[in-house]
């Protein structure tokens, strides 16, 4: 599916990317399964956060733009 500028997949790819890293690096750092699973769900959830906070502040742009150039 493509989302207009970033293929989809593309940008599964980086998200599992980044969450892959900070795992290694949670793994490296601190051995136990616990501390790597919270550090994994943070990672998520930070992804996914910024994704939004990227797509609201897109769509907020883009109807600024409408409403000052309407």
């Amino acid at each position: 599916m493509y989302t207009g500028g970033i293929p989809q997949a593309y940008r599964c790819t980086e998200r599992t990317h980044v969450v892959v890293v900070a795992t290694r690096a949670a793994a490296v750092v601190v051995p136990s399964p616990v501390v790597v699973i919270i550090v994994v769900v943070v990672v998520v959830v930070v992804v996914v956060v910024v994704e939004v906070v990227v797509v609201v502040v897109v769509v907020v742009v883009v109807v600024v733009v409408v409403l000052v150039v309407v």
